[in-house]
C-alpha cells in the first residue's frame, strides 16, 4: 500500500522516504533517494527486516545536516519503529511504545537530539497525543498536553528550534468538534 512520503535536506542532499506497507512476503522496506540538482536519478536501497512483525510502514525521515547520518520513524503490527541510517545503513533502535502509537513526525538536530511525534491509545481507549526524546543511544516517553474532554488528540509535525527546544503541532476532538493544537513547545534537556 502507497502512502505519502517524507522528505528532508542534507547538506545539499535531498532524502526521501517512501512509507509502504509491507508484509512477511515483503521483507525489506524500500527507502528512493535523489541527489540534488533535480536531474538527478532515485536510487533504491533497503532497511533491516523487524524482528517479530510482518507489517511495518514509516511516518517520516529527519537527516542531520552536513553528515550522513538519518533517522526514520514509522510502526510495525508489534509497536513503533525507529531506524537510523550511516551513510545508507539502516539499523533498527528500540523505541518504547505506550500502546497502540503512531509516530508521525520526527526532526532531529544531530545524532544525539530527535524529537518523534504522534498519537497511542489509553487503556480506555482515547488517542493521545505522543512526543518521545532520543538522545543518542535511547528514545524516552515525554509527557505531553491533552485538552480536557478531548477523545481524540494528537501530533501531527516537530519542528526544532535548538537541540533541546521543539515545538509540535496536531488536532484534537471533543463533541464531534476538530480543533487545531499548535504551538506546543517542549524543552527537553538531553
Amino acid at each position: 500500500m502507497l502512502a505519502p512520503a517524507a522528505a528532508s535536506v542534507a547538506g545539499g542532499v535531498m532524502t526521501v522516504l517512501k512509507r509502504f506497507m509491507m508484509t512477511s512476503a515483503l521483507v525489506t522496506a524500500v527507502l528512493l533517494g535523489v541527489a540534488q540538482p533535480a536531474g538527478a536519478s532515485w536510487l533504491e536501497g533497503s532497511t533491516p527486516p523487524v524482528s517479530g512483525a510482518s507489517v511495518w510502514s514509516f511516518s517520516a525521515v529527519s537527516c542531520v545536516s552536513g553528515t550522513s547520518w538519518c533517522m526514520a520513524v514509522g510502526s510495525t503490527d508489534t509497536g513503533l519503529l525507529a531506524e537510523t541510517s550511516v551513510g545508507g545503513t539502516w539499523t533498527v533502535v528500540s523505541i518504547p511504545d505506550p500502546g497502540g502509537a503512531q509516530l508521525a513526525g520526527v526532526r532531529c538536530k544531530s545524532a544525539s537530539s530527535c524529537e518523534a511525534v504522534g498519537q497511542f491509545t489509553t487503556g480506555g481507549g482515547t488517542m493521545e497525543t505522543l512526543a518521545e526524546a532520543w538522545n543518542g543511544s535511547t528514545w524516552s516517553v515525554q509527557g505531553t498536553p491533552n485538552p480536557g474532554g478531548a477523545t481524540a488528540s494528537q501530533l501531527n509535525a516537530v519542528a526544532c528550534r535548538q537541540a533541546t527546544l521543539c515545538e509540535a503541532v496536531g488536532e484534537s476532538t471533543s463533541n464531534g468538534t476538530t480543533q487545531t493544537l499548535g504551538g506546543l513547545i517542549a524543552a527537553h534537556l538531553l
